[in-house]
């Protein structure tokens, strides 16, 4: 499968450069007197949790008011940047042109100034990340999740001017690509392939920034971020996770988030240097990390709901770690102000839209419908019928074996393993005998574990004990997996604090400049040994549901035809990257209509796609790539759990499932009754695709001076019909036997 790398490159392009802009650049110059004198993680929190509720906000409030338009929302963002930078520049004009005469000298003295192993660890971990969760985006040039489509007609209806276009649902992540549509131009399909592989790094440096405020020595949050991102990972509960945070979803949008909650919260009440000077409640009232804290849980509810539960889940331990001075009336008064607040920044346009009689989006019930765990419970029921380990129908007793076996068994043993969950078990419980020995001997190292470790590990038995919870028999919180990508990197993180003491108690001893060398032994050490004991990640999976080829033509007929001239004839895929500018006309419906006795498209020219090798539809296509990066591992180790519980096939990149369309395939019937299956499952699609090659073949002889194959590969077809409007052709020709 070929694919355009240098055109993909440039799409991705196009998606950093907005995403720098409105999640960086914008927020500091609107915001400039709130943050020239703060701190970089301040700073950086604060932009970050910001910007979403600033676009939900304005993009759902004209929304609402019925006018919002993409030129009125570019206007407003663009106006009141320009305008911010105009006073900025008018204000402080003195101070800017000698800063900016400067400049040059300013940034040859950073370079060389500070610990310049630190920032080099920093900068490897978060480009080695960056790297690892977009390479698949450039092996399968389609949506990577089959969600994605609902998401992108929700931002097409923003587009017409509609919000909540399919009900009510958090629309943070959709406000944020159409407003890089609005001010840039980037179209909807690349801002939904790319955004998430640009987020990542956010994502990372929330984490670490987390890591920062806990570990004690400077470099293990970025040992630990490595740690995260070479270890492989076990089963498809854990996979799923990891790569589903390559995806545009509004869940993987607002995971950051979670990491701000709980860092923030800790800071307020840890007191640190950013709160202003005061005393009692009036130093907690005007709390600056209190404000980041807000942003940060209304940027989680207007993106999604399930992240808010991660936050609260993270949070507990951080609260009940400082149960005193969290309740104290001084400090819980403005906490809970904030949490208010927050809660009716992000449900103010809901309520809104729900008094004007837009129903809830049908997701919420489903989100509901696993809280009861059975789910869960049934899929586990099916793998173990397929390994043996118990008989179909014995559910119920299974989930009381389960509840038997506890939260290591149905925990630490499932997602990890049993060896490296009773490792890791066994760590967190050394972690805590550890902290709670140095508390008692009066360790300087163990003064702000109560703040630190102990929070996270709690964190860290707080996620596993989620996941197990309804295979002991006991209600589903969230999703299984989907807390996977929080609690993981805490986790094994956790593991990492005898090596946090140990740095700190060594850095006290012999000073900073003696360690830089150990910290880099340690990065290079965690990747050797990782890598050497076979422990080394796998790429990660795309749902591959079409051609690169067909991706390629599409974007080809879209730049060489005149807009709404033309159109595809194709199954769904199509239709959201060909939206704005032509008319996608459904494989299924073409199929049907050809039969009638007459049949015309009012279309210049109309472009029929084919598949020779019918597709298996949402395969996951795990990718290849450089042993460096990573291993082509994980399709074996998870091909059980996938094939056999939830009934997906798995393929390895180059390589793809796919069948072969015939003459005697055409000729069967397709008893499915729903449409959406009549695609995805292949005994139906390769049936379709027999069917529409013969139909083009016939239009061929029947129009042979007007119709020709446009493009041709051993996988996929497309013939183009040109038409002349004042004697269209009949396509019900292709209906005649």
């Amino acid at each position: 499968m070929t694919i355009d790398v240098l055109y993909e490159a440039g799409e991705y392009g196009k998606v950093l450069l907005g995403y720098a802009f409105l999640m960086l650049a914008w927020p500091h110059v609107v915001f400039y007197g709130h943050l020239r004198q703060k701190p970089p993680v301040y700073r950086f929190g604060f932009c970050v949790a910001v910007v979403p509720v600033c676009l939900n906000g304005l993009v759902l409030g004209l929304g609402l008011l019925h006018i919002l338009s993409m030129p009125l929302t570019a206007l407003i963002l663009a106006g009141i940047f320009v305008a911010s930078a105009a006073r900025l520049v008018w204000t402080r004009r003195q101070g800017l042109l000698e800063r900016a005469g400067r400049f040059p000298c300013r940034v040859l003295e950073s370079l060389g100034r500070g610990d310049a192993v630190y920032k080099e660890l920093w900068a490897a971990t978060l480009l080695f990340g960056a790297v690892y969760f977009t390479y698949g985006a450039f092996q399968a040039s389609c949506y990577g999740f089959g969600d994605l489509y609902v998401h992108h007609s929700w931002i097409y209806g923003l587009m017409q001017g509609e919000v909540y276009s399919g009900g009510i649902y958090p629309e943070a992540m959709h406000c944020f690509i159409y407003c890089l549509k609005a001010l840039f131009g980037i179209s909807v399909f690349s801002g939904l392939r790319f955004l998430q592989c640009v987020h990542m790094v956010v994502f990372l440096a929330c984490a670490g920034c987390l890591l920062r405020e806990i570990f004690h020595w400077r470099y293990t949050p970025a040992l630990a971020l490595l740690l995260f991102l070479t270890l492989d990972v076990r089963g498809a509960e854990m996979i799923t996770p990891m790569s589903r945070l390559q995806y545009t979803l509004p869940m993987e949008f607002g995971l950051p988030y979670v990491f701000l909650c709980a860092l923030f919260l800790m800071r307020y009440i840890k007191g640190t240097p950013e709160a202003p000077e005061g005393r009692g409640a009036r130093a907690c009232w005007k709390n600056e990390n209190l404000t980041v804290f807000m942003l940060a849980l209304a940027a989680m509810l207007a993106t999604h709901y399930y992240t808010a539960i991660m936050a609260f889940l993270v949070c507990v331990p951080v609260a009940l770690c400082a149960v005193r001075k969290v309740f104290c009336p001084s400090r819980l008064l403005p906490l809970a102000a904030a949490a208010l607040c927050s809660l009716l920044i992000a449900a103010a346009p809901m309520a809104w839209a729900l008094a004007s009689g837009i129903p809830f989006q049908d997701s919420i019930g489903w989100a509901l419908s696993t809280l009861s765990g059975d789910s869960a419970r049934e899929n586990q029921e099916r793998l173990e019928a397929a390994n043996g380990a118990a008989e179909p129908g014995q559910g119920t007793e299974t989930a009381r074996e389960a509840g038997r076996g506890g939260i290591y068994q149905n925990g630490y043993a499932k997602l990890y393993g049993a060896g490296r969950g009773a490792l890791l078990l066994g760590l967190s419980c050394a972690v805590l005998a550890l902290c709670l020995a140095g508390k008692i001997r009066g360790a300087e190292w163990a003064q702000g574990a109560g703040y630190g470790y102990i929070p996270m590990v709690l964190m860290s038995v707080i996620y596993v004990a989620t996941y197990a919870m309804p295979y002991m028999g006991l209600p589903q919180i969230i999703a299984e997996g989907r807390f996977g990508a929080i609690g993981h990197p805490l986790t094994l993180a956790s593991a990492l604090v005898p090596l946090d003491v140990a740095g700190a108690l060594a850095e006290g001893r012999y000073g900073g400049k003696a360690l830089r060398k150990a910290a880099v032994l340690a990065a290079v050490g965690i990747y050797a040994v990782v890598r050497l004991s076979g422990n080394y990640h796998g790429f990660l999976y795309y749902e591959l549901s079409r051609y690169p080829q067909a991706v390629a033509l599409t974007r080809t007929i879209m730049e060489n035809f005149r807009p709404h001239t033309y159109g595809i004839v194709s199954t769904t895929d199509e239709l959201y990257q060909m939206i704005e500018k032509g008319l996608h006309i459904e494989l299924l419906n073409f199929l049907a209509d050809v039969e009638q006795e007459d049949y015309y498209l009012w279309l210049d020219d109309i472009f029929f796609y084919v598949e020779k090798k019918p597709l298996y539809y949402a395969q996951l296509y795990f990718a290849q790539g450089p042993a460096w990066l990573g291993e082509e591992k994980y399709p074996e180790a998870s091909r059980s759990e996938y094939e056999t519980v939830l009934s997906w096939r798995v393929s390895q990149a180059p390589h793809v499932i796919a069948s072969e369309i015939s003459h005697g395939k055409a000729g069967r019937e397709i008893t499915e009754t729903d449409s959406w299956l009549k695609y995805t499952r292949l005994e139906n699609r390769e049936v379709l695709e027999s069917r529409a090659y013969e139909q083009c073949v016939r239009l061929m002889e029947a129009y042979p001076d007007q119709m020709e194959v446009y493009y041709e590969d051993e996988s996929f077809i497309c013939f183009h019909l040109e038409q002349n409007l004042e004697n269209p052709c009949n396509l019900a020709l292709a209906g005649e036997r």
